[in-house]
C-alpha cells in the first residue's frame, strides 16, 4: 500500500469509522489489483447492499475524486451535484466526513 492510500485509509477510519458502524456498515480495504496498482478500493457492506469506494492515487486521476458505486452504478456523488460543479469528494477530513454522511443517508 502506498503512502497516499495509507493516509486515506487512516483518515477514513478516524473520521468515519464510528459513524459507519453506528449506521450498520462494515468495511474493509480491498487488495490491490495486479493490473492497476494505483487503484485504491474499500468495500462497504450494509444489510444486503455492497458498495465500492474507489479512487486512484495516480496524479492524472485525482480530478475524478472519490466515488462510490453499487453494482457498477455510481451512487455518490449524486449526478445532479456534478452538473453544477460540486459534489466530487476529495481527500480531506471534511470531504471524507461529507461523503460518509451522504452514504449513511442512502435509502436501503
Amino acid at each position: 500500500m502506498n503512502e497516499v492510500h495509507r493516509d486515506y485509509w487512516d483518515a477514513f477510519n478516524r473520521v468515519g469509522g464510528e459513524t459507519l458502524h453506528k449506521h450498520g456498515f462494515s468495511f474493509e480495504l480491498l487488495p490491490e489489483q495486479a493490473g492497476s496498482p494505483t487503484l485504491f478500493r474499500i468495500e462497504l457492506d450494509r444489510r444486503s447492499h455492497k458498495y465500492i469506494l474507489s479512487f486512484s492515487s495516480h496524479h492524472v486521476d485525482f480530478q475524478d475524486g472519490v466515488r462510490i458505486e453499487e453494482d457498477g452504478q455510481l451512487v455518490l456523488p449524486p449526478p445532479e451535484l456534478k452538473r453544477i460543479g460540486e459534489g466530487l469528494y476529495g481527500y480531506t477530513d471534511q470531504s471524507i466526513k461529507r461523503m460518509i454522511d451522504d452514504l449513511c443517508r442512502l435509502k436501503n
